[in-house]
Order: C-alpha cells, then sequence, then structure tokens
C-alpha cells in the first residue's frame, strides 16, 4: 500500500489520465487511488469476517469507496467476473457497515454457517483478490478473452529492455515452457515461477496470456529462413521454400499449430514473413488480389499439414506405437474390405507399401495450381518487348509491342546504334 501511495503522490491534480501497467491501460486519478484503498478495505473485511473480528470497514469509509466500486466493477459484471450484487438484510449491522464489498459481488466461496455474523453466510468471504490483477480476471474469466489489439501491437513493435525482468526474459521462459509442455501449460503464474518472480510482477510488462502468446509467436517467427544457397531461382522455388521453412517451424514449436483464432495482431517478425511470401508471388506476375490470395492458399495447406504430422507424431509419443505398426494390427478391419472393390485392389496391387510424403506431394499439387493460374494470367497478355510490362490491348488495328511511347523511343535507338 505504501508503495501505491507513493506512486499515486506522483500525479499532479490536473492530470486526467495516467497510464498503469494493466488493463484497460489508463486510468483516472481518483479511480486510480480508489482502487488501491478498496482494495485494503476489503481484503480488510475478508480477513475480519473470516477470523470472527470486528470490521474496519467504517460507513463513511464504505460510502466513499462505494463510486469507484462501482465504476470498476459494473463494467465487467457482464463478462461473469462478478456475481448479481447481495443487498443488505434488515438489522445486519454488518452488511451496513460492508456495503462497498457487498457492491463488489464478488464470486465468493460461501461461509460457514456456524459464522458469529449471520450476514457471512449470505456474502461469503471473497476468494479473489481485488485490485490491479481483478482486470485481468475480467479478461480470462470463464474463456471469455477480451484481448485489446491496440495493446498487443504495442508490444510487438515497440521498444524492449534488456535490463533485470524483461519482456524478452519473459517471452523467452514462455516458449521454453510451451516448447516443452504445450500452450495450455503456459500461464502468467507459472512463467513465474520459471523466472523466480512474483506473479504480479509479470503485469508491469505484460497485460496476460493472451497478449504473451502473440509476443510468443512474433518471436519464434524470427529464426533465420534457408540459406540463399539452398534455394533455386523463380517464384515456384521461393514459394516452395517459404512453405518448407514454415513446416519446419511447426515442427520446432508444435503449439504454434494450436487454434487460436483468426484476429491476432501481426508483428514485425510475422510481418516479414509474409512479406517474403508476397515477393514471390509477386514475380510471378499475378495482379495484387491473386497474390494474397496465393499467399493465403500456401501458408493455409502448410498449418493444416503440420497439424497432421504434429498429431501423429503426438499419438506415437503418447502410445509408445507408430503410424504404421498401429495400421498393420488393424486385420479385424481389412476383412471387410472386400465390399469395396476399389479400395481392395488399391490395397492389393500396393498402394499403402509405399505411401507418398503428404507434405510434399500436397505442395507440388498446390504449386502445380498456382502455376496454372500464373499461365492463364499470362496466356493472352502482351508484354512490352523493351521493359517487359503488360501492354494494353489495342481496340483496333495490329497489337502493340510497347507499353509505352518512351519504350518505342528506347527501341528505336537501339535499333539505330
Amino acid at each position: 500500500m505504501k508503495a501505491s501511495a507513493d506512486a499515486w503522490a506522483t500525479v499532479g491534480k490536473d492530470v486526467q489520465e495516467v497510464a498503469v501497467p494493466v488493463p484497460p491501460g489508463k486510468l483516472t486519478a481518483s479511480v486510480g487511488v480508489g482502487a488501491c484503498a478498496l482494495d485494503a478495505a476489503v481484503h480488510a473485511w475478508d480477513i475480519a469476517v473470516a477470523t470472527g473480528r470486528p470490521s474496519p470497514l467504517t460507513p463513511e469509509l464504505a460510502r466513499r469507496l462505494m463510486p469507484v466500486a462501482a465504476a470498476i466493477v459494473e463494467p465487467l459484471r457482464a463478462y461473469g467476473a462478478y456475481a448479481p450484487a447481495l443487498g443488505a438484510e434488515d438489522g445486519d449491522d454488518v452488511a451496513a457497515r460492508a456495503r462497498s464489498s457487498v457492491a463488489n459481488g464478488r464470486s465468493a466461496v460461501p461461509g460457514p454457517e456456524s459464522s458469529p455474523e449471520g450476514s457471512t453466510k449470505n456474502m461469503g468471504v471473497a476468494s479473489h483478490v481485488y485490485g490491479v490483477h481483478i482486470w485481468y480476471a475480467a479478461y480470462t474469466w470463464r474463456g471469455v478473452k477480451m484481448v485489446d489489439p491496440e495493446r498487443s501491437a504495442e508490444l510487438l513493435w515497440g521498444t524492449r529492455s534488456g535490463r533485470g525482468l524483461s519482456l524478452e526474459r519473459i517471452v523467452r521462459a514462455a516458449i521454453e515452457l510451451a516448447d516443452a509442455e504445450g500452450l495450455a501449460a503456459v500461464s502468467m503464474r507459472r512463467v513465474a515461477e520459471r523466472l523466480g518472480f512474483t506473479t504480479m510482477s509479470l503485469y508491469r510488462h505484460v497485460p496476460g496470456k493472451a497478449e504473451l502468446v502473440d509476443l510468443m509467436r512474433d518471436e519464434v517467427m524470427g529464426g533465420e529462413p534457408a540459406t540463399d544457397a539452398d534455394r533455386r531461382p523463380g517464384w515456384r522455388a521461393e514459394l516452395e521454400a517459404w512453405a518448407r521453412d514454415g513446416l519446419a517451424l511447426y515442427r520446432r514449436h508444435p503449439w504454434l499449430a494450436e487454434p487460436s483464432g483468426t484476429r491476432r495482431v501481426p508483428g514485425p517478425n510475422a510481418m516479414a514473413g509474409f512479406e517474403r511470401a508476397l515477393g514471390a508471388a509477386a514475380r510471378a506476375g499475378l495482379p495484387p488480389a491473386e497474390m494474397v490470395a496465393v499467399v493465403t492458399l500456401v501458408g493455409g495447406f502448410v498449418e493444416s499439414a503440420a497439424r497432421q504430422v504434429l498429431e501423429t507424431a503426438r499419438a506415437e509419443r503418447r502410445t509408445g506405437v507408430s503410424e504404421e505398426e498401429w495400421w498393420g494390427a488393424r486385420d479385424s478391419l481389412f476383412q471387410h474390405l472386400d465390399r469395396y472393390p476399389t479400395l481392395s485392389r488399391v490395397y492389393r496391387e500396393g498402394g499403402y507399401d509405399t505411401p507418398l510424403d503428404p507434405f510434399e506431394f500436397g505442395l507440388q499439387r498446390v504449386l502445380d495450381g498456382v502455376e496454372a493460374l500464373v499461365r492463364d494470367e499470362t496466356r493472352d497478355e502482351t508484354r512490352c518487348v523493351v521493359c517487359g510490362k503488360s501492354v494494353e490491348a489495342a481496340a483496333t488495328g495490329r497489337p502493340r509491342d510497347y507499353c509505352s511511347r518512351a519504350c518505342r523511343q528506347r527501341a528505336y535507338r537501339t535499333r539505330k546504334s
């Protein structure tokens, strides 16, 4: 409390809003100071009721804290962070003196029936810590994630520090945890334990898990791609290399393939990867909309194939039985194949003896489709014989050879020389 008081004491009286390290990112000075006081008052009441001691929450203090409680609590009640507010019972002195706490309506663990105060069984002893971290609870309560995309963008693209507990250290520790145990194992508490800090110290750097996962994704996407020496020239070879690099990334960090929604703020590394793929599609001569569609198509294939590869690997690790061994033991199933003539013929003729690599086969077929699109786009298109740009078809007369008068003059000078 002293640290909070000292911090808010530095805020001038004319300051309208103050940046805070937790959602929503800004608070008015009066609400911020009031939240600190409310935190202490509610916990004092909790302890007093739980231990049977007199409550230090006076009616005057409760009246002063009521506006702060309403300003903070009511917007979050719709998301399930708080139960409905409880009303005072006739003659219930404790409830009357604790109206601020009642207004919070916090989801609570019911108090014992034998409590010395009759209102305790109605109000309960609150199980949730108030203060700054109640905002995080509202962001993650019952699976509802109210991610602030502007805050994610600030974290992804902002300047970072390397001293002490930094955002970089937090992100690296979270990546190590996800690589070892999966994304579900990543929590602010687990990451803090891994670093040897308190959970609340992490909230000074990142608002919560949703934003932390955004940072983790972008960080792992910053690895070096395959060297230029390993690549062949041409748009197809470039897209092929980009796709293979993507699969390798999923293999190194399997949690990337876990569903996380489509509305994610991209960071600089993700944008650089997208730029790389768009550049390859641009060199194929496709129009902008088809460039985006091609990159989305190839990227979607890589993600889908990675999920299949990773799920197979997880099943093998979990059971100790390979995919081939598992299917090889399905004799009871194979006895029924005679009902399906085409499948039976494929099986008899060795269709499953040497299966093709699903990723390589699928990738080549996807790129075959893109190549057919490129041919269709350029089949009837005339190119400038000087610069290679598209030449607009003439309405009448012979086809044009040049895209502009400048190219025509350049060709003329070349012939004369």
